[in-house]
């Protein structure tokens, strides 16, 4: 998993600077990013299957959960911080890593999280999808 997400952001990175010389570093890590296309694949397809409508409270942890594996597996120390039950809300995926520059990644990662974690669509939509294939 630590690949994967290392992979996606290089992936990034590569295709905006697709069209320029790439130096031997940037030829490293678009090989590299190529070579694991499929598995990032796999990897973006599980997630998304995931039944986690904004009220699917198990689809958002179950999400939490993979992403959770995959920040660990970089070296990120996570939790997952719930709501009151009366906010009718799954909660936030807290990821951070402290040391160096990276000393806490902070609250920016901590919305972005929170709010990638669910789908705004309810679990009937995702059952239909799977249905119609």
């Amino acid at each position: 998993m630590k690949r994967i997400l290392s992979g996606a952001a290089a992936l990034a990175f590569s295709l905006s600077a697709a069209s320029a010389a790439l130096t031997p570093d940037e030829e490293k890590i678009r090989d590299a990013v190529a070579a694991r296309e499929a598995e990032a694949i796999s990897y973006l397809e599980r997630v998304i299957n995931i039944a986690s409508g904004t009220m699917s409270h198990d689809g958002v942890r179950a999400v939490g959960d993979e992403f959770s594996t995959s920040f660990s597996d970089l070296g990120f120390t996570t939790s997952f911080e719930t709501f009151p039950p009366e906010m009718n809300r799954a909660g936030h995926l807290i990821a951070r890593r402290e040391g160096g520059r990276d000393a806490t990644i902070g609250d920016r990662l901590h919305e972005r999280m929170g709010h990638e974690l669910r789908r705004v669509f309810p679990a009937e939509v995702l059952e239909q999808h799977h249905a119609a294939q």
